[in-house]
């Protein structure tokens, strides 16, 4: 009963004086961890990141810590991390990555290097240690006067707050570094309010459990700060002007630091997952399929089989299986510990031609079985928004995401997803170029664009009094203190199809205008479902060089409804073809 009793203590010193104070034996209380895993995934490459798109295996877990304990950070170097499937094939080389932490959990990616599991894997083992430095207790620094400006900086001694090669505390003398302050960025605020950006750092030659930052103005009054980045070391607020142009800032941070290695040790597979030393005994991959990866070759199921026809007279779209994902789904979003395959498919035209922003029938679904026979729950995708990729040739590619509550069977080696997705295809066009005065509030009523007669130069709102069934709106127009010129445009459109993809803005030749970024878009819908809007940001860097504002609208046109046909296998390895 010694330890409950001591433990009371630590609470209870901590609710009178903020610093949390760890009994006597207290290295004997450090909890052992273990890697919970979460997610087993199998895809190709995006584009971007590697043109070959080749197929990658990860596997994601998560290590929490108990109540009271804080992860302060991970350790550079992993251990003797191995991955080794059911064939009893092994990596020869293993990445781990930290994906980062919210000091109670901590996110690990485990990425085989050049390697998939051979064909017919019913699992995947990993094995290994993850060394992190956590802690129990934590203090509060004196506050300093920091002068509200770039730069600006003060030295500070963060007592307890180093950890050395023996595991004794150690004082650290640090700076605290204001890296922001300024105007609120365009893509946080807009207009109305006046704000500024405030990042602060702990600058220090060594890793820290920076657990908060506490700001007050030279009174001691408490600053309202409202925070909008986060980082091992510091923070990003947005806070109103401070007259004094100074700040008192504490920092609050971790004492008594304690280094300890998480135990990576389990089996994932299209079933589930399971956490042990020896995964024997319980959880999925403990039976084996009598089915198996053979029945696809001889008598099972054929990825070409059952395949729809496709109707030539309308573009021709080819659908592939691009990433298959067995996760779990956490209590918060699920009520409980689930199970579910996500499925990612990408919808390519043959020929010219672009995908439409929704389909009519926005929820749709497709068949699920595993090599075992068995028919899973099936893949349900939301087609309500979709955004499509212009490839080369004027081709389009569109990536689909589809969910099937639970996991394949156990022993499972390969899923196979087939149905018929319907999908608009259509072309892309241009209205003419508008003109808008450069001022806030500025309007014009416009034909849609597309329709029958809808050429023209439009009219100003303000000037016909009309009830416009096009709005060109221009809003947010500011400019910035680095001589930018901040501006964005809108579109609404009520009770006639219409489907926008972007504006752009140009000169007077009718090209883009070079000093013009996009700075975001977004789409929503009005609360009867009947108009639609369209926002995109801009900054124009250096300014505007014209009183007006030049604005052409591309949008998607001619749009049908295509079937296509999709039948794919796929397991750990990847596609089965």
């Amino acid at each position: 009963m010694r330890i409950p009793f001591l433990l009371l203590l630590v609470c209870l010193a901590a609710s009178f004086s903020g610093l949390c104070s760890l009994p006597p034996g207290e290295d004997d209380l450090v909890p052992s961890l273990q890697v919970v895993w979460k997610k087993l995934e199998v895809g190709r490459e995006h584009p971007e990141d590697d043109p070959e798109r080749n197929w990658r295996m990860g596997l994601g877990g998560v290590v929490p810590v108990p109540s009271g304990w804080e992860i302060d950070w991970v350790e550079d170097e992993l251990t003797g991390v191995a991955v080794e499937d059911s064939t009893g094939r092994k990596a020869s080389e293993t990445k781990c990555y930290s994906g980062g932490f919210d000091r109670k959990t901590v996110h690990l990616l485990v990425e085989p290097q050049d390697w998939l599991p051979s064909a017919g894997t019913q699992w995947v083992e990993v094995k290994g240690k993850l060394p992190l430095v956590i802690s129990f207790r934590e203090a509060v620094s004196e506050p300093v006067a920091l002068k509200l400006e770039k730069g600006a900086s003060v030295p500070l001694v963060l007592k307890g707050a180093g950890i050395g090669k023996d595991g004794k505390a150690r004082d650290v003398r640090v700076k605290l570094v204001i890296r922001k302050y300024g105007d609120v960025a365009l893509d946080r605020e807009w207009e109305g309010e006046n704000k500024k950006m405030l990042k602060v750092e702990v600058d220090a030659d060594e890793p820290l459990g920076i657990r908060d930052f506490i700001l007050q103005a030279v009174d001691g009054t408490p600053v309202a700060a409202e925070m909008c980045g986060w980082s091992t070391l510091g923070r990003e607020w947005k806070i109103a002007p401070v007259m004094e142009g100074k700040l008192q800032v504490a920092v609050r941070y971790s004492q008594h630091l304690q280094r300890c290695k998480a135990l990576i040790d389990g089996r994932a597979s299209l079933a589930g997952f399971r956490e042990g030393k020896t995964g024997k005994g319980r959880g999925p991959g403990s039976g084996i399929s009598k089915t198996g990866h053979s029945a696809m070759k001889s008598g099972g199921i054929s990825s070409s089989e059952g395949r729809l026809p496709v109707d030539e007279s309308h573009p021709s779209v080819a659908a592939e299986v691009t990433r298959l994902i067995v996760e779990r789904v956490d209590a918060e979003e699920a009520g409980e510990d689930a199970m579910q395959m996500v499925f990612e498919i990408e919808l390519t035209s043959k020929t010219a031609a672009v995908f439409g922003g929704g389909a009519d029938m926005r929820e749709q679904s497709l068949e699920v079985t595993d090599s075992t026979g068995r028919v899973l729950s099936p893949a349900m995708f939301d087609l309500t928004w979709l955004r499509s990729r212009n490839l080369e040739k004027g081709q389009a590619m569109i990536s689909l995401c589809g969910k099937s509550p639970g996991p394949a069977s156990p022993g499972a080696e390969w899923v196979r997803i087939r149905g018929t997705l319907h999908v608009p295809v259509g072309v892309k066009r241009e209205s003419p170029v508008y003109e808008l005065p450069l001022q806030k509030g500025a309007e014009l009523q416009i034909p849609v664009p597309g329709m029958s007669g809808s050429g023209g130069e439009g009219h100003d709102v303000a000037a016909s009094g009309d009830v416009p069934v096009c709005r060109l709106k221009l809003e947010g127009v500011k400019e910035q203190g680095n001589g930018d010129l901040h501006a964005q445009v809108s579109l609404s459109v009520e009770g006639v199809p219409f489907d926008l993809e972007c504006f752009e803005v140009v000169d007077g030749k009718g090209l883009p205008l070079k000093n013009a970024v996009s700075a975001g878009s977004s789409v929503s819908m009005g609360p009867l479902g009947q108009e639609r809007f369209w926002h995109q940001r801009f900054k124009f860097k250096g300014g505007a060089d014209a009183e007006r504002l030049r604005v052409r609208l591309k949008y998607r046109a001619d749009a049908e409804t295509v079937a296509v046909p999709v039948d794919c296998t796929i397991g750990p390895e990847g596609p089965l073809l």
